[in-house]
């Protein structure tokens, strides 16, 4: 296996991690268009994420995640 190959296959985990956490499922999660922000303390240590979701998301996607602030960002548990 590649390296691209390799990480390709940890962002696809990552991602499914995230759907999962978010409650709905990673083809849903694939028509949005998001990130991801580490909420980390100064030594490292990870406390959870911020899903930032974009304008041109799918709405109906958007509808299905509970707890989704001002529409737009969600703050999720540690991995």
């Amino acid at each position: 296996m590649s390296n691209a190959q390799l990480e390709e296959r940890q962002e696809r985990e990552f991602a499914q991690q995230v759907a999962d956490a978010l409650g709905i499922t990673l083809d849903d999660l694939d028509d949005t268009e998001w990130e991801v922000e580490e909420n980390a303390s100064d030594d490292g240590v990870v406390y959870g994420y911020v899903v930032n979701f974009a304008e041109g998301s799918s709405l109906e996607v958007l509808g299905k995640i509970k707890g989704l602030q001002h529409g737009r960002w969600i703050q999720i548990g540690p991995l």
